[in-house]
């Protein structure tokens, strides 16, 4: 049993969502469990966010609020997580929003598997309706059979975890945050409680699955992954691979076919050998 009271550091990165915070903030000063601090991470607002966050935390001392120049999200995190004075770091993406009982829901978790670093709820839709009953806890070990669950709003891990695998990697616009999971899936099984305790909208002001185009450099290196370490190394590959290719569909879809090119010479796996085949002879025909 985990000793002594658990305390959190809620970590929000925050850009340009100013019809969203308020409701993501005060789904965490609604929670039924209050040992936590608030870290807002403004990562360079130009819409009013960080003046509208700036409100609450003159009424709720919980609340710190840092700003930045625009770095991107992986900076963000990783600031707050420098700035957190917690044992437990829990996700809260600016436009979600948390059930009452998220971090009550945590802090049981955390005394009921003393010695695990890291936790996991469920987001609406994005239940294991068809592996696991609604409420059921279990060990993750095998990240990528499951990869899908780990909506970075639901998951709390142990502080000391990034010095073992480091940090949110900069740079990147999307995938950071399934590269950070992973890293610590190769070291930690997460503890998995099939509960909808988060909700994410479907469409906000900047969401990068909206975006059509995007410049290759700020696509993240999946390919980095068939060097990652782990009990599960083959699926580690096949997961590389699929992400690599359906980068190249995206490239393919926007018609950046040079790129979708590049993407796909990366894909080592044979698991993916026939999809990658079909893209090509779509890419032949674009020539």
């Amino acid at each position: 049993m985990q000793q002594g009271e658990i305390f959190f550091s809620v970590v929000i990165p925050l850009y340009n969502k100013v019809h969203y915070i308020g409701d993501t903030i005060r789904s965490v000063l609604n929670q039924t469990y209050a040992n936590y601090e608030i870290v807002v991470v403004d990562d360079g607002s130009t819409d009013g966010s960080y003046e509208r966050v700036c409100d609450f935390a003159e009424s709720h001392p919980q609340i710190k609020v840092l700003r930045q120049k625009n770095q991107g999200v992986s900076v963000a995190r990783n600031k707050g997580i420098d700035s957190a004075q917690n044992d437990y770091i829990a996700f809260l993406d600016a436009d979600d929003v948390w059930d009452k009982n998220c971090l009550e829901t945590f802090r049981d978790l955390i005394e009921k598997f003393d010695g695990e670093y890291a936790f996991a709820v469920a987001q609406r839709d994005y239940l294991l309706n068809n592996k696991m009953e609604k409420g059921k806890t279990m060990l993750i070990r095998d990240h990528c059979k499951y990869n899908y669950l780990f909506q970075t709003s639901c998951i709390c891990v142990r502080k000391s975890v990034f010095d073992e695998v480091g940090m949110f990697k900069p740079g990147a616009q999307t995938g950071e945050d399934r590269d950070c999971w992973l890293r610590i899936s190769c070291r930690h099984p997460f503890v998995f409680c099939n509960k909808e305790l988060v909700l994410h909208p479907k469409t906000t002001e900047n969401n990068l699955g909206a975006i059509k185009k995007r410049p290759a450099a700020e696509v993240f290196p999946y390919w980095e992954w068939y060097g990652y370490s782990s009990l599960y190394a083959q699926n580690i590959k096949r997961y590389a691979s699929g992400m690599i290719l359906w980068q190249a569909f995206d490239f393919y879809k926007s018609g950046q076919y040079e790129e979708a090119r590049r993407m796909l010479k990366r894909i080592r796996s044979a698991h993916h050998v026939l999809r990658r085949l079909a893209l090509r002879v779509c890419l032949l025909f674009k020539r």
